[in-house]
């Protein structure tokens, strides 16, 4: 069909219905470039007041702050899914232009009572054009009813265009049915002996569900070891290591197909569903020896709100790989950050050996576990990554202790 559809819902006097209000609380604008609609970094020309898990306003689309820039030259990065950016409250990621207005805004319900002064609120109703990751140009919009009373959905082109022959389209209103799938990439991944591959399972979450789903690998052949792993609420990815001993042969382990399996609470109940069940993840072969091992000196990191720690990463080269390795941290919660890296990110160089950097909890943050990750990256020219990670951290956030006065001050 021809038809990129938006849909909206209307009161009984055709009247478009509220769904929440944005306050603007602070103004700045979109620099160095002009933003595609799907792109999760955002370049701003000032980050003055701005807070891990806000949300700003860019014309018609609200969207929520994943990660500050460390400095000037950085972008913004934006909560997003398979690489797209989302739109909160049924917005609709869109294209814009150099020196767009962005607001920091603050959410209400419709009927809230807001200060007069300043900027003044905009109100979005219910509707919505593209319905996000998983569902390409097709709408998708959760509806409350405010009261009980009748209501009607409006479909249309947004490009006004129609034809009964070239714009066919199937319409379902149903109640929520909160559910998620899952996918997985590297869909074959390669397992060196004496080596750990990263493998990212990531959440398509359906009708709001937004709760925790736990992650494990199933049909593991004797000889090949997993991590377990977690997405945590609002959140839509989680990272698992596959291992191979550094005694194992590579001809007893034949290709085998793997299970990645979630496990969830839904509505009470507990729901299990397997990754890509048509297309499952499968462990190609146990390839040699890797060119690169990595391992970190912290097994257990336990911090508060506003700490800040080391990391200390080391690397070492095999088969004669010389080069340069990119570091990364994977499965970092919202409000994880890696402040004052540079340009290049946490990166070992040719001549070293070891790199240490510093990891920050964003004062904001709540408490929570998960297990971080730190993966080196082999340079080469092969689409194919060459990722190695080292064993898992465990990262536990603790409640901030409340601040005692003194009664001798």
């Amino acid at each position: 069909s021809l038809l990129d559809s938006a849909i909206e819902i209307l009161d009984r006097k055709g009247q478009t219905i509220p769904r929440v209000v944005a306050r603007p609380v602070l103004e700045t604008f979109t620099t160095l470039r002009d933003h595609d609609s799907a792109g999760r970094g955002v370049r701003l020309a000032s980050m003055t007041g701005m807070a891990i898990g806000d949300y700003l306003m860019m014309e018609g689309e609200l969207i929520r702050i994943e990660q500050l820039p460390e400095n000037p030259d950085e972008d913004f990065l934006i909560i997003g899914s398979r690489g797209q950016r989302i739109g909160f409250e049924g917005t609709t990621p869109e294209t814009h232009a150099l020196d767009t207005p962005v607001y920091k805004v603050s959410l209400h319900k419709p009927d809230t009572e807001l200060p007069s002064g300043g900027m003044p609120p905009v109100t979005f109703t219910y509707r919505n054009d593209d319905g996000g990751p998983g569902y390409g140009k097709d709408s998708h919009l959760s509806f409350v009813a405010p009261e009980d009373g009748e209501y009607y959905l409006r479909l249309k082109d947004v490009r006004d265009t129609g034809g009964e022959a070239t714009h066919a389209y199937r319409l379902t209103i149903a109640a929520p049915a909160p559910d998620y799938t899952l996918t997985v990439n590297p869909a074959s991944p390669n397992v060196p002996v004496g080596g750990s591959v990263p493998v990212t399972v990531t959440a398509n979450r359906i009708d709001g569900f937004d709760g925790r789903i736990d992650v494990r690998l199933e049909g593991l052949p004797a000889g090949l070891q997993a991590t377990r792993g977690s997405i945590l609420p609002n959140h839509y990815s989680t990272v698992l290591t596959i291992s191979a001993p550094t005694n194992l042969t590579t001809n007893k382990i034949a290709p085998i197909t793997l299970l990645v399996v979630g496990t969830a609470e839904i509505a009470g109940r507990e729901i299990s569903r397997v990754a890509d069940p048509e297309d499952m993840i499968s462990v190609v072969s146990v390839a040699s020896p890797p060119d690169l091992t990595i391992s970190t000196e912290q097994k257990e990191l336990i911090l508060k709100p506003g700490d800040i720690v080391d990391i200390t990463v080391r690397i070492n080269r095999r088969n004669g790989f010389a080069g340069r390795v990119p570091v990364e941290v994977r499965n970092m919660p919202l409000g994880i950050t890696i402040p004052d890296v540079g340009l290049n990110g946490v990166l070992i160089t040719e001549t070293e050996t070891s790199r240490t950097f510093k990891i920050a909890v964003d004062p904001n943050t709540p408490p929570l576990e998960q297990q971080l990750y730190i993966v080196g990256r082999v340079e080469t020219n092969s689409p194919i990554a060459s990722e190695h990670a080292a064993q898992p951290i465990k990262l536990t956030i603790v409640p901030k202790q409340p601040t005692v006065a003194n009664r001798n001050q």
